[in-house]
């Protein structure tokens, strides 16, 4: 089952963050733990890590980005799926 990366909130005033810089690609197989990419909001920068084994699916915000929290940002596939 795929698990969504969504943009945390860092904070409870936080409404959006910024994706600082991606740290893998589109298809990089990636285990939990393993840093995705870096997010930043106006007090505090964050390092988002992989919550499972998988492979990185479409990146959907692209480096640089400001998003509201709970934007998707990608998924982490499970061995067979897509997307």
């Amino acid at each position: 089952m795929a698990a969504d990366i969504s943009m945390p909130s860092l904070g409870m005033t936080m409404e959006e963050g910024r994706v600082v810089a991606w740290r893998v690609k589109e298809g990089d197989v990636v285990t939990r733990g393993q840093v995705l990419v870096d997010i930043e909001s106006e007090k505090t920068a964050f390092e988002m890590e992989a919550p499972a084994d998988g492979v990185v699916g479409k990146i959907l915000v692209p480096d640089d980005a400001v998003v509201p929290v709970g934007t998707k940002l990608c998924s982490i596939l499970s061995a067979g799926e897509s997307g």
